[in-house]
């Protein structure tokens, strides 16, 4: 099962054109899901889509406030406030 695990990770990565890019897909469907559930009514598609164009560090640095213990959107405005989507 293990082994399925790590084919299917390394087929992600390259159909998605490297690792990094798959895990800054995620990181930003994390962060507009988040903003979503904070703010409502955010188009989580076009938050998506925006949020890949952005600088890589400030992707993870908004990531990591939001997944933060206690931490919301509105609390790490200024962590996420590069990202302007």
């Amino acid at each position: 099962m293990k082994s399925i695990s790590i084919a299917s990770f390394f087929a992600l990565c390259l159909a998605f054109g490297g690792c990094s890019a798959v895990e800054e897909r995620l990181d930003c469907r994390d962060i507009c899901t988040d903003y979503d559930a904070c703010l409502g009514d955010v188009d989580v598609q076009d938050c998506v889509d925006a949020c890949e164009d952005q600088n890589h560090r400030d992707i993870d640095d908004c990531d990591a406030c939001l997944d933060s213990e206690g931490m919301g959107c509105i609390d790490c405005s200024i962590e996420c406030a590069d990202l302007a989507f």
